[in-house]
C-alpha cells in the first residue's frame, strides 16, 4: 500500500485544462503561475499583501501584512 501512495505522491504528468477554461482564466498559463510561485516564495507577506490588496475592497487599508516570524504568535 505504501508503494501505491508514494507513487501517487509523485506523480509527474501534467492535465492541460480545456480550452474555455483557458480563455477564462486569472492566471495566463503555467509561466504565469510558475511566477507567482517563485515570488510567493521569496516574499510571502508581500506576494498575499499584493493579492489582497488587487482583490480585496478594504473599507480601511491595511498597512500591515501578515508576519510569521514570531509564529504561531501573528
Amino acid at each position: 500500500m505504501s508503494s501505491h501512495i508514494e507513487s501517487v505522491l509523485h506523480e509527474a504528468r501534467i492535465f492541460e485544462p480545456a480550452a474555455q477554461l483557458v480563455q477564462n482564466a486569472t492566471i495566463s498559463g503555467r509561466a504565469q503561475y510558475d511566477a507567482m510561485c517563485a515570488e510567493a516564495d521569496r516574499d510571502p507577506s508581500a506576494f498575499w499583501s499584493r493579492l489582497a490588496r488587487e482583490h480585496v475592497r478594504w473599507s480601511k487599508p491595511f498597512t500591515r501584512g501578515l508576519d510569521s516570524e514570531n509564529a504561531p504568535f501573528f
